[in-house]
């Protein structure tokens, strides 16, 4: 060996004469690790399948309020369809005078109202 590497080794900078590190630590906490993570998951998965009637029944309940709903709507459409087709089809011409007509037999009647000089002053 060489000087070079002989004050290497010394100062522990060669690899191929030091030891490995131990990992031993970090190998038992990452195992112990794993073991709360599948404990938890089991408990997770138990309360799940605790829920699922509560989650199935809340999913059908939701369901029945939306198909409800959608029935509503669909009968608040078609009233509002029938009104618009009534008023559209019924003639408001021949129900109602308009202005123009209302004018035309309001100036053909005679007046009742007195004229203006018969309201003023002597």
């Amino acid at each position: 060996m060489n000087p070079i590497q002989e004050k290497r080794k010394a100062l522990g900078y060669c690899a191929r004469c030091s030891d490995a590190p131990d990992y031993s630590g970090m190998n038992a906490a990452a195992e112990a690790n794993a073991a709360v993570s599948k404990e938890a998951l089991d408990f997770y998965r138990q309360v799940y399948a605790e829920q699922k009637p509560a989650r199935e029944a809340a999913a059908k309940i939701a369901m029945d309020v939306a198909n409800q709903q959608l029935e509503s709507s669909r009968q608040n459409t078609a009233i509002s369809n029938d009104y618009w087709n009534y008023q559209k089809n019924t003639s408001r011409a021949t129900s109602f005078p308009s202005w123009r007509r209302k004018a035309g037999r309001l100036a053909k009647r005679p007046s009742t109202i007195p004229s203006g000089r018969c309201m003023r002053r002597t």
